[in-house]
């Protein structure tokens, strides 16, 4: 039994698909089913039950997972303490799934200023248990601050709409005055989607959202020919809108997004992410408020 074992074993898991696994590994399905084949056979026990379409973890395979997981973590924990002992340069992996738009001046000052550390981003999720990261970066509609969570900025959010709405006659928007609009938000249940849907709450309606998009620059996009408004985040969203078709209005109640650092509490905490989880704190707090003007 190997490292790369494991590894493929809770790739299968979190996939719950050999054939997508295989293509997310990089390597050939007949392979990766070998391997899996392999470690069960050295198990004695399946650790998965197969179907047509999909496998799913045998009870056995859970209890297997649990420990994979933790042997790969302490192997990995065990090679960042070492680096940390003798001094090397260390590897940073940094999961980065909210205000994007400040990480290319985030990464660019950071190897600036510490060139000896290698920064690999992903965009791995810290709700699953095999995700791949030291530090996470993501959003959220309320602070987090405790043993291993920072949050990193509070922004207010506007809502945006077509320069032709003519809601833009108003400098201030209440949320009874978006009744009849349509909404537009992130796929799935995001921050924004659950800010959205407390907006419409405190008007009294239940929001009508025409659609739910993958990215921000669709939603300005949708915004600018009228199909829809939408919160946009003041500090992390607005100063990236260059869109003359979109107007931003403030709200009379407050609707605060939250962008929160967290760490996963049984990790080892390596002096990289010391450095790390210091700059990124800096970074944020210097971060300037762009005020908008349409």
């Amino acid at each position: 039994m190997n490292t790369l074992q494991l590894a493929y074993f809770l790739k299968v898991c979190e996939t719950g698909q050999i054939s997508k696994a295989s293509r997310e590994l990089f390597i050939s399905q007949p392979s990766l089913s070998q391997t899996i084949k392999g470690l069960e056979k050295e198990l004695g026990t399946e650790l998965f039950s197969r179907n047509r379409n999909s496998i799913t973890l045998s009870e056995n395979g859970k209890i297997f997972r649990g420990y994979a997981e933790t042997a790969l973590t302490a192997l990995s924990d065990a090679h960042k303490a070492i680096q940390d002992n003798m001094g090397s340069s260390s590897t940073i992996k940094l999961s980065y799934r909210a205000a994007t738009g400040m990480l290319p001046g985030i990464v660019t000052k950071f190897k600036e200023k510490f060139p000896d550390i290698q920064l690999i981003i992903n965009q791995a999720d810290i709700k699953d248990s095999s995700a791949e990261a030291d530090l996470y970066v993501f959003a959220s509609d309320f602070a987090i601050n405790n043993n291993c969570s920072i949050t990193l900025l509070t922004e207010d959010c506007l809502i945006g709409m077509s320069v032709d709405n003519p809601l833009t006659k108003e400098k201030i928007i209440s949320p009874e005055m978006l009744k009849n609009e349509t909404f537009l938000t992130l796929q799935g249940n995001t921050p924004l989607s659950r800010l959205t849907h407390s907006l419409c709450e405190k008007g009294g309606f239940y929001p009508k959202v025409s659609l739910e998009l993958d990215t921000r620059e669709i939603i300005f996009s949708m915004i600018s020919i009228g199909a829809g408004v939408a919160l946009i985040p003041q500090k992390t969203w607005a100063p990236l809108i260059n869109n003359s078709e979109i107007a931003l209005r403030r709200l009379s109640t407050t609707t605060m997004r939250h962008i929160i650092l967290q760490w996963k509490n049984s990790a080892y905490f390596s002096k990289g992410m010391e450095i790390m989880i210091d700059f990124l704190k800096k970074s944020f707090a210097n971060n300037v408020c762009f005020p908008f003007s349409k």
